[in-house]
């Protein structure tokens, strides 16, 4: 710590300087002429690769089940060869319909590293919903958890564009799923995948940094949700912008970074990832930092508290109510908080 901390100016001035991991620079991005990250990773495919360096460290953890860095990244590249096996290309919308699984981490990793936009879809969504974000998107594969599977079903004669469902958790689902829907074409997420190589690599695929990534619908609070298209400079540039945060104020306040020899790096993920917050704000942002993300079936208080203390979290987030029912837990202070580091909250105002 120091006496007197730095301006935001001259903090700035500092980390943006030539030479340095914050240098700007000034570009036309499309028609229009903006200040950009002159280092930034150009897609998400940089991002997917830049996590090889943390190897065997764990990823994802939900329940009993942990996937390292390093299978994680050999699953998204085998994935990216087998969506391009069944026809998907740059470009192509792939759309997501799940609960929070590991796999519905490696679905959108696999799909945005070979070129595809990814479309996560609500998983909360009546059938009616699922119909018109799979027909404005225009997406040609779907991935579901078994639970959407059942809902999704009914509407195999209505899905003009999809061919291809995929499902998560699951396997020896027959393929075609009957003869009079043999268009839509079901198949389990590791019977798709197979074995994965060792030395798998991503599919080659060209990327721009200003190609379409992503498409996140609304909640549609005035009618129909609306698909907000998000490149890859958009979610790169968001990512610079929080580790540029980050490094400023350790900066202004003299403060090294946290120690993680004692607590590395855990978020508690209990914000869906169909929300861009859940996947761009915590989910991407944690992969590119190496930090743990520890995956809940569903919120509940009691639980969160007990996997604070068991996995160490050290930062967790969501909505008001989220924080302030876990403070509020009648169980609280039987449980070791003491590695939460980072309390995040949005959406809504906060009580004092």
């Amino acid at each position: 710590m120091i006496d007197e901390p730095l301006s935001l100016a001259t903090a700035t001035a500092r980390l943006t300087a030539p030479g340095q991991v914050f240098e700007l620079e000034d570009r036309v991005v499309g028609d229009v002429a903006m200040t950009v990250w002159k280092n930034a990773p150009s897609s998400l495919r940089d991002i997917l690769e830049m996590t090889r360096r943390y190897g065997e460290r764990e990823f994802l953890v939900y329940g009993d089940e942990r996937v390292t860095f390093e299978a994680h990244y050999r699953r998204v590249a085998t994935l990216t060869h087998r969506l391009h096996d069944l026809g998907v290309r740059v470009g192509d919308r792939v759309a997501i319909s799940a609960r929070n699984l590991p796999d519905w981490v490696c679905a959108y990793w696999g799909i945005v590293t070979m070129g595809a936009i990814a479309v996560p879809l609500n998983a909360w969504w009546t059938a009616d919903e699922l119909r018109y974000g799979l027909a404005d998107s225009g997406a040609r594969v779907l991935f579901v958890d078994e639970e959407r599977l059942e809902r999704v079903r009914a509407l195999f004669d209505e899905l003009v564009d999809v061919e291809r469902v995929i499902v998560l958790r699951s396997s020896g689902l027959d393929e075609p799923v009957a003869d009079e829907h043999d268009r839509v074409r079901v198949v389990a997420l590791d019977d798709l995948i197979g074995t994965v190589e060792l030395d798998a690599e991503p599919i080659d695929a060209s990327l721009d940094p200003d190609d379409d990534a992503t498409i996140f619908y609304t909640s549609g609070t005035t009618g129909r949700p609306k698909g907000a298209v998000a490149t890859h400079r958009n979610i790169v540039t968001n990512l610079m912008n929080l580790f540029f945060i980050s490094q400023r104020s350790s900066l202004r306040f003299g403060e090294g970074p946290p120690d993680a020899t004692r607590y590395p790096n855990a978020n508690l993920l209990n914000i869906p990832l169909f929300h861009a917050t859940g996947c761009l704000a915590v989910m991407v942002v944690n992969a590119a930092a190496g930090g743990r993300l520890v995956m809940m079936h569903h919120f509940d208080a009691g639980q969160a508290l007990a996997l604070i203390e068991r996995e160490r979290i050290t930062a967790i987030g969501g909505v008001p109510t989220v924080v302030m029912q876990i403070l509020d837990h009648p169980d609280f202070q039987r449980f070791d908080t003491s590695s939460v580091r980072l309390v995040s909250y949005g959406g809504a105002p906060a009580p004092p």
